[in-house]
């Protein structure tokens, strides 16, 4: 944070923008980075944003003709930050300047990612759940209907598996909708 304007986005790629910012969030090892890995075709770039070590992936990218800034924030369990990398991403994401918050979500694990989706639904903002680890919830014997949770939270919830590309498309798709 700038500790002359109190800006999370100063000196970064959000203030210099000039595209629309959709960022990757949930909890550490829901799959965000090998979804952003899938999504942007390369590999994370990493850059310290201003006043941390704390590190952002970030590429400019084009889904379906429209270009976007691709972000992966830092795994948090709540928009109250309990550390460094949690307060850069509760920060970004409260900085108003996301035009769409991808809340990964686990599917062997989903209770402990609803309270973020919670926190997230508590202010206006597009948000769109990706749900991951399917094939490990259904081992598990967990099934998660993306249709059903869509019809209750009445927002976009699509199946992903970046590791078989499964869904890329679709999420894609909504994420320009």
């Amino acid at each position: 944070m700038c500790s002359s304007c109190g800006s999370v986005t100063h000196g970064s790629v959000l203030e210099q923008r000039t595209k629309p910012a959709v960022a990757l969030v949930g909890r550490t090892n829901v799959g965000k980075s090998t979804l952003f890995t899938r999504v942007s075709g390369i590999h994370r770039k990493m850059g310290n944003w201003p006043a941390t070590t704390v590190e952002v992936g970030s590429a400019d990218i084009e889904i379906q003709n429209r270009e976007i800034t691709l972000l992966d924030l830092p795994g948090l369990s709540s928009i109250i930050a309990r550390s460094p990398d949690e307060k850069l991403s509760a920060d970004v994401i409260n900085s108003g300047e996301l035009d769409v918050v991808v809340l990964v979500v686990d599917c062997a694990s989903m209770a402990r990612c609803l309270y973020l989706l919670s926190e997230l639904l508590e202010k206006p903002r597009k948000v769109i759940v990706a749900l991951s680890m399917e094939d490990v919830a259904n081992r598990r014997g967990i099934q998660v209907s993306a249709d059903v949770l869509s019809e209750k939270l009445n927002l976009p919830v699509v199946h992903v598996n970046p590791r078989k590309n499964l869904g890329i498309s679709e999420l894609e798709r909504t994420i320009i909708e």
